[in-house]
């Protein structure tokens, strides 16, 4: 088991959880997904694989937001752009994967239609091999004719060989976009306005699933709904005895009737189901779920100015109490906040770097001291073989309340 350093959470970063939103009866978790099949999986979105191939025409045109899979920045997703292809367009990319299938060896040409905002030294990273994978200059200080609009710029030429390749972007950060990619075996063809027709996504699978993981939690008053649920395309179920039966959700995703514990920690799990059909490709953005929960021992930590409490089941902050002559309560809002987020290098895949949190694994241990002044959770991460421990101290905390965390009372 690895062991990270003893870690002081900072007081900033719990405040900006905090000011989010005002305290609310009921709250909201997003969903993140755990294990799929014939999904890919991207944070918090879903969608059915994609995959591609060369054979119907020299022309190879890629929607930015229809790759083989995708892994945005924390926090980012599809953006909407009524001047992209289909209305939308990608931005902040750590990693851009297309599953290529070419039918024999040829040489072929990149394009790429992107949008930056000011004229600038712009360049992103795309290659077909982990050790040649090229910076591709996307425009220079001097050209301002090209800044502010959607403009098409030339790429590298590949040596493509016969088979399946995997074609690799990273990139369009700091309000750059990526709208469109094409592959070209006509080297003298230049892409302009939105380019041709989407190449066809030949994927064999039409239906897919993906499921969470069990979401520790408190005392559940009530199970409320899920949020966020496709109109067309998609089905969600919902399981409290760990996958061992499922409860299928109707369309407005309500969860009333599911039995929760009100004095109990309870767990629950879902599970999305993504069907395709000839005109609709589903997408799950974002999934949250909502619940009223039930009252929890918390666990605290305080200074003279200001009183911290923890989930005891998750180790999400919940409260925060503002001490001294008038002593005033505030919330955490309507949604809970992992309590840190990391990128590590997958122990049982080294060449892949893993985003994890505190909702990714398990509390395991939790520890208070010096009369209150200091708590330790330690949590169990990767299926054990990383184990995260937060400190958190009362000197550490900071004696004034920000201007957005609002009155508990309002």
């Amino acid at each position: 088991m690895r062991r990270l350093a003893p870690t002081i959470l900072s007081s900033l970063l719990l405040l900006a959880a905090l000011a989010q939103s005002p305290a609310a009866p009921e709250r909201h978790l997003a969903l993140t997904w755990n294990t799929s099949e014939f999904i890919a999986m991207e944070g918090s979105r879903l969608r059915l694989q994609h995959r591609y191939d060369t054979t119907a025409s020299p022309l190879l045109w890629l929607e930015a937001e229809h790759p083989s899979s995708l892994q945005l920045e924390a926090n980012k997703t599809v953006l909407d752009d009524s001047a992209a292809s289909g209305g939308r367009c990608v931005a902040f990319v750590d990693k851009l994967v297309y599953v290529i299938d070419v039918p024999e060896a040829a040489t072929y040409e990149s394009w790429t239609r992107c949008f930056f905002p000011f004229a600038a030294s712009w360049n992103h990273t795309e290659g077909f091999d982990a050790g040649d994978m090229r910076t591709v200059s996307d425009m220079r200080p001097e050209d301002k004719e090209q800044a502010g609009k959607w403009v098409w710029v030339r790429g590298p030429q590949y040596e493509l060989k016969a088979g399946a390749n995997n074609y690799v972007f990273d990139g369009y950060h700091g309000g750059a976009k990526l709208d469109r990619i094409l592959l070209s075996r006509d080297l003298s063809f230049v892409p302009d306005g939105m380019g041709g027709p989407a190449s066809t996504n030949i994927a064999a699978h039409r239906t897919g699933r993906a499921e969470t993981r069990d979401l520790r939690l408190g005392p559940v008053e009530q199970w409320l709904r899920v949020e966020g649920i496709p109109a067309q395309g998609v089905t969600i179920d919902a399981s409290i005895d760990a996958g061992q039966s499922w409860k299928p959700l109707a369309a407005d995703g309500t969860l009333v009737g599911l039995p929760a514990r009100a004095e109990e920690p309870n767990t629950i799990r879902f599970r999305a189901e993504l069907t395709r059909t000839d005109d609709h490709d589903p997408i799950v953005e974002r999934l949250a779920l909502a619940y009223a929960p039930g009252d929890e021992k918390l666990l605290t930590v305080a200074n003279s100015h200001l009183r911290l409490g923890f989930s005891r089941y998750s180790g999400s902050l919940a409260e925060m109490v503002k001490l001294g002559e008038e002593t005033v309560s505030y919330m955490a809002g309507d949604a809970q906040h992992p309590l840190f987020r990391l990128y590590v290098q997958h122990p049982d895949k080294p060449d892949e770097l893993a985003e994890i949190s505190a909702f990714d694994g398990d509390l395991m241990k939790t520890d208070v001291r010096k009369n209150g002044r200091q708590v330790a959770m330690e949590f169990a991460l990767l299926e054990g073989k990383l184990l995260a421990r937060v400190t958190v101290r009362g000197h550490g905390l900071p004696g004034a309340i920000p201007a957005p965390v609002r009155d508990a009372g309002r």
